[in-house]
This record gives C-alpha cells, structure tokens and sequence, in this order.
C-alpha cells in the first residue's frame, strides 16, 4: 500500500489521455479500451493511496487530490455511459493540473517531520458539515466550467459549420447550457453554507488566525463574493452571449483556484420556427435521389449532427420518392442555415452532391 505514489496514478491518468487523443484523431475500440483500462488503474490506484495515507483536507495537498479523484470518477461513470462525448479532453488534463499542484505543495506534516493522517481533522458535526458542502461546491465549479469551455468549442464547431464525423464530440448546445445554469445555481448556496461553516470553526480558533486579514479569511471572502457576482450577472442582469461566458469563465479561475464559469443565454416566448430540406420526385430524377438515401445509421449520425450542430429538434423523412429533414427551434438562430443543411448533405454521404445540392429545397416558417 505504502509503495502507491502519485506517479502512480498521475502516469495512468496520462496515458489514459494520450490514448483518448489518439481515438478522436481515429476512432478505435481498442484505443477506448486502453483509454478506459489506464483510467481505471489509475482510479484504483489513487483509492488505494487515499485510504492508507489520509491526507488532511483542511491543506491544499489532500483537498486538491480528492477533488482530482471525484473528477476522474466522474470521467469513468460518463465515458463509459456516453461514450462517444470527449469527456477526457476536458476532464483528464484538469486532473493532471491538480495532481501536479498537490505535488507542489507536497505531503502535510507537522513540527518534528512526520505525515499528518486523517482526511477531516476536526471530527466535529461542523467539520463534516463543511467538508461537504465545500466539496460538493467544487465538484459543482469543475462540472460548470467544464460544461462552458465544451461550449465556447461547440459554438465555434457550430459557427464554422463543421461537416458530421468532424471536430470534437461534444454534448449539444441546449444541455451544455443547462449544465452551465445548475452548476451556478447549486454550486453557490452549497459554497455559501461551506465557507460559513468554515467561518464558525476559525472562530473557535481564533487566536491561531491573524484577524480579519488573515489569508484563509480573505481568500474565502473573495471566491464567495466572486460567486456572488456571476449569480447577479446569470441572474440579475440577464448577462448573455459568448463574450459574457469567456469572460466569466477566465475571471473565477484566479479567485477559486479551481475553475471558473460561464453565463447562460435566455430565450423569451413561445414562438416556432420551422425550415424543412431535401428533395422529391417532382423536381429531382431518381440517380441524385439515390445518393440521399438515408440508412439506419446515416438517420443516427443525422440525427447527432443536427442536435450538435444547432439547438433545434428534427424530423427525418426517407423514402424511395422523397428525402426531408424538419427542423424546429424557439428561434432562428437555433436551426442551422440551408448553406450549413447543404454541407450536412454533402459530408454525410461522402460525395460531391453537384447538380444534387441545386436540387434541394428549403422552406422556412
């Protein structure tokens, strides 16, 4: 047990990064099952060391490589559940990034030298109160940081009207969105009862602490009123857009020292927008109709790209006599354009549709 190390884990974690690289420049089962098999050695690993050594989650040591090892549980549970999303680019090098700062700070001892044991030193129903509520906030900034910088490349893919099969495989813009808006929105009352437990327990130790500028007291006071603020921004202002999400996501990094976040948009009213494309046999002879022919999986990688590629629902209709696509969104800008349908056309089936594109029909409501 003694002999398990963080380069242990560390090296596992990157070689299950390195294999993840190498299955989305070219997706293969095994490059997966290596991807999956290093991760979990390195999960197993990492337990084992937490379990025999203890290291105390009141210093920067323990707290960073328990919340490395909730992330890379997290990372197995959906990698093997959504297998197709590249969770570990996002997840695996913020592991490694907090591995390495535990490294830093290294091991916490006392006085005389010797390793300080025991995740929560104060065993008190405060103590444990306020490593969970701490914890859970965390877990909460990791997941909605995460979820903004999945969507800041999503919304370039979207932009730059990347081809199916192309680009990152990422979750759709609706869910990254709603991920976003529950990180904020659970992460702060949890990080607002974590800090004022911490608060309660530096009071009975008070004459440890240097006052009100104490290091501990301002670091805490400035992540709350930093969180404070993105809340007023999501929640008050109604801050929306791309630049507001960058913005907020690269302004938290330096204040929690562990992730930042990014603002969702608002959609107001009910209103339905609909575009349908594609072709028939009025107006297409039957040689460009063949080359749209949809299959069983061609449907499933459709249906994908249209759910990535825009935040719309869509229908899609097969026929030896016709090929439509209905598209529907709460506004315009959620379904893509027909410029960005016809390279959806063109990249599905794998052929220069020529006369075919000239051939589709669009039609917007």
């Amino acid at each position: 047990m003694d002999k398990v190390s963080l380069f242990c884990f560390g090296a596992s974690y990157f070689i299950a990064l390195l294999f993840h690289l190498l299955n989305q420049w070219k997706q293969q089962r095994w490059f997966y099952i290596f991807e999956i098999g290093f991760a979990s050695a390195g999960i197993i690993a990492q337990s084992i060391y937490l379990s025999y050594w203890q290291p105390p989650l009141a210093t920067q040591y323990g707290w960073f490589l328990l919340s490395s090892w909730l992330l890379i549980a997290f990372y197995v549970y959906s990698t093997l559940n959504y297998r197709q999303i590249a969770w570990g680019l996002f997840i695996l090098p913020l592991v490694l990034v907090l591995i390495i700062s535990a490294a830093v700070f290294s091991f916490p001892t006392d006085t005389i030298g010797n390793k300080l044991n025991g995740l929560v030193l104060n065993t008190k129903v405060f103590g444990w109160i306020h490593v969970f509520f701490l914890l859970t906030a965390t877990l909460a900034t990791f997941l909605a940081s995460l979820s903004s910088l999945m969507y800041l490349l999503q919304s370039y893919q979207v932009r730059n009207k990347f081809a199916p099969g192309a680009g990152v495989n990422l979750l759709n813009l609706e869910k990254l969105e709603v991920g976003i808006r529950y990180g904020i929105a659970i992460g702060f009352p949890l990080l607002s009862v974590g800090l004022l437990t911490g608060l309660l327990l530096l009071l009975q130790v008070a004459d440890k602490i240097q006052g009100w500028w104490d290091p501990r007291v301002i670091s805490s006071f400035v992540l709350w009123l930093s969180f404070a603020n993105l809340v007023y921004a999501r929640y008050g202002l109604h801050m929306r857009g791309k630049k507001t999400r960058m913005g907020n996501h690269f302004r938290f990094c330096p204040a929690s020292c562990v992730s930042g976040f990014a603002t969702s948009d608002t959609h107001g009213g009910w209103q339905m927008n609909l575009m349908v494309a594609g072709c028939n046999f009025r107006e297409t002879p039957i040689e460009i109709r063949e080359k749209f022919a949809f299959d069983a999986k061609k449907v499933e990688l459709a249906l994908e790209w249209f759910n990535s590629h825009g935040n719309c629902e869509s229908v899609i209709l097969s026929t030896c006599n016709r090929v439509e696509i209905y598209l529907s969104g709460l506004t315009p800008t959620q379904i893509p354009s027909p410029e960005m349908v016809e390279v959806f056309f063109q990249g599905i089936f794998s052929c220069d549709t020529g006369n075919g594109s000239q051939s589709l029909f669009f039609s917007e409501c």
